[in-house]
């Protein structure tokens, strides 16, 4: 099918990027999902600053790419094998994929994926090779997701099924600012009810953090950021 995408053509291209355009919207193909994938209509996707940096080479990608990978839409058609997702279920798209197997995968969410992040790492999705395609150019996938577009294929591993009374935008959120700054909350510092924490820096991952300290009983949470106005959010 034909779909309209944003993709990043060049890495480290000459600032500033409204002048260098490294990124093209543009028509592109995408096939049909096979065995154990999807195939998505985006309702909404975020920009995170993981996607500025594959456009400014801090974190190297093949390209061309099809960037987005914060995004949540609905399921319109579903490859064989799957069984446990259906047409018209809402999903939040996943930046790493897990294969269930590996020893990322038996940590317990602290480590990831080690096939998922080889997947991620060659712009494939996790069940090996790409979808999309310019002509007889093929187009890699941003982190088995692509979702600065109208439609992406997935494999199921990248999608989490959410209740249709999520609205879009706050699902898309929850595909990597909240896994993120809630996971370092869960994971890395463990936070117990009553314990005191602080955070810095108030964007998506920081008040996703506090959100979820919050959610944990935490004691005093600190909210730390030099503008005003991100405080003021995370005071309300």
């Amino acid at each position: 099918m034909q779909i309209t995408g944003a993709v990043l053509t060049e890495i480290d291209a000459a600032s500033p990027y409204a002048t260098s355009r490294p990124i093209v919207v543009e028509q592109l193909e995408l096939q049909n999902p096979r065995s154990g994938e999807l195939l998505i209509q985006i309702e909404a996707a975020s920009i995170c600053h993981s996607d500025l940096s594959v456009v400014n080479g801090n974190r190297p990608r093949p390209v061309p790419m099809l960037l987005g990978h914060e995004a949540a839409g609905t399921v319109i058609e579903i490859g064989d094998g799957v069984t446990d997702v259906g047409v018209g279920d809402r999903v939040v798209l996943t930046f790493l994929p897990r294969c269930g197997d590996c020893a990322g995968c038996r940590s317990n969410g602290r480590q990831p994926c080690i096939p998922g992040s080889a997947s991620n790492g060659a712009g494939e999705l996790l069940g090996g090779g790409r979808r999309l395609s310019r002509g007889a150019d093929p187009i890699n996938h941003h982190l088995g997701v692509s979702g600065f577009a109208t439609h992406a294929v997935v494999d199921r591993r990248s999608a989490v099924v959410v209740g249709p009374h999520v609205p879009a935008d706050v699902a898309a959120l929850m595909g990597c600012a909240v896994l993120t700054g809630g996971g370092a909350v869960l994971n890395a510092a463990d936070l117990q009810p009553g314990e005191s924490v602080a955070v810095v820096g108030l964007g998506g991952v920081g008040l996703a953090a506090i959100l979820t300290a919050v959610a944990l009983g935490a004691g005093e949470v600190i909210a730390i950021d030099p503008v005003p106005e991100k405080r003021s959010i995370a005071i309300d």
